[in-house]
């Protein structure tokens, strides 16, 4: 055990790291669980050094049980840039809720994503249905798109398109 994260409080407590994948199919209707592991770096019997390397490694494990016909979809804990290089790298789909921080390269300049998201056109609407406590409310987006790059250092960028991504809620009955 290690001073983890502990979610249920906001705080720091004893506990393990996990890393987790599950796949849906294509409606959502279906979960699977793909990998779990429950670890802790500062064990005795780990090889790896880093949660990087542990992500990492879930990553090969799920490539080669589901080819690369997938889409990862991370929380703001996925905005790193050894996770994002490795996906641009093995040519990965992803999306990553973004910490807000992180400059991207849009128009050959290199400027805060917070400057960059205001030039999104919210063109596109998805509604949702989502049930809570049993009630059933359908819930509309604005969302839109811009094509961006990553840096790749030295004021350069990766030659792979991104798409960075706004959204706010539209409708709520």
């Amino acid at each position: 055990m290690e001073k983890v994260h502990d979610g249920s409080s906001d705080g720091i407590g004893n506990g393990y790291w996990l890393s987790n994948i599950i796949a849906t199919n294509r409606s959502g209707e279906t979960i699977v669980p793909v990998y779990s592991e429950l670890y802790a770096l500062k064990h005795s019997s780990e090889q790896e050094h880093s949660e990087n390397s542990k992500i990492l490694k879930a990553f090969e494990t799920a490539e080669a049980e589901l080819g690369k016909n997938f889409i990862s979809v991370f929380d703001r804990g996925g905005d790193r840039k050894t996770l994002i290089e490795d996906h641009l790298h093995k040519g990965r789909y992803f999306i990553i809720r973004q910490t807000g921080t992180r400059n991207l390269f849009f128009k050959d300049k290199s400027l805060p994503l917070k400057t960059i998201s205001k030039s999104v056109e919210l063109n596109r609407d998805i509604t949702v249905t989502k049930v809570k406590n049993g009630k059933r409310r359908q819930v509309t987006y604005h969302c839109g798109a811009i094509q961006v790059q990553f840096p790749k250092g030295n004021n350069k960028s990766w030659d792979k398109p991104c798409f960075s991504g706004v959204s706010t809620v539209a409708l709520l009955s």
